[in-house]
């Protein structure tokens, strides 16, 4: 009974672990300033808060940047759980 539970506690532990390296390195793969300008920024700003300031700048890059990792997470991490499911049949 105590190894069937260490057993499953230990493949959701690894399956968390493999999931916040793959967002890890999507986070670090992912640049949003590349592809958002200023006024679009100032757009975003002034729409979420009502004004348009430099640091508004900032959190049109968070949330994509977070937005861009996540989605790019969850795809690898399906492609990946898909093929370890493939392999071990």
């Amino acid at each position: 009974m105590v190894l069937k539970i260490a057993k499953v506690l230990g493949v959701v532990i690894s399956k968390i672990v493999l999931f916040l390296a793959i967002f890890t390195i999507a986070a670090r793969l992912t640049d949003a300033s590349t592809f958002i300008s200023y006024d679009k920024s100032a757009h975003f700003g002034e729409w979420l808060h009502g004004y348009r300031a430099p640091e508004n700048y900032d959190d049109l890059w968070f949330v994509v940047n977070a937005g861009l990792s996540m989605m790019s997470a969850v795809v690898s991490y399906n492609i990946v759980m898909w093929v370890i499911r493939k392999v071990r049949q």
